[in-house]
């Protein structure tokens, strides 16, 4: 009977991966990388690759501000509404889920700085909303949208105001 072992391990230096292949007789059996068509290059120092990694981990960029647990109101040319929000926040990006079922304000989409202050953009209206009224903190988001007509002057400013727990 034959056993043969099978190691990966990631090559930096080849720009992809390596593969270590041993059988019982000490035979070395050459492996072509899938990633870049090359052959894999034996190293027997190489450790074994884990059948587990550990998840890589993203730092969100200012004031953690993920979570399901948001609620407060959207007012302006929408009228007064009372809603509740959840906020994916990754690294710089941001994204809002209102429970206002579509229309304005529904998914706003942005970027935090470090500062706390957010850029987002709806999509359904193309809008810009900022906060204008101060940055983000872990408690708090208040982000507003100047209401403009067609003539250019500012009519109103639509306001979401957030608060978590």
């Amino acid at each position: 009977m034959l056993l043969i072992g099978i190691a990966l391990a990631t090559s930096a230096g080849c720009g992809g991966n390596k593969a270590r292949v041993a059988s019982g007789g000490g035979t070395t059996v050459s492996v072509t990388d899938t990633q870049t068509d090359e052959p894999a290059v034996a190293d027997a120092d190489a450790p074994p690759a884990t059948a587990n990694p550990a998840p890589a981990t993203i730092e969100v960029k200012g004031p953690n501000l993920n979570g399901s647990d948001w609620h407060g109101f959207i007012e302006g040319s929408v009228g007064y509404e009372m809603i509740t929000a959840t906020v994916r926040h990754i690294g710089e990006g941001i994204v809002i889920v209102t429970s206002k079922p579509t229309g304005i304000a529904h998914e706003l989409r942005g970027r935090v700085k470090s500062s706390g202050n957010l850029v987002l953009k709806d999509p359904f209206d193309g809008q810009t909303w900022t906060t204008l009224f101060g940055p983000a903190t872990p408690g708090h988001i208040r982000i507003a949208d100047y209401v403009i007509l067609n003539s250019g002057r500012r009519e109103k400013t639509n306001i979401l105001d957030l608060t978590r727990g």
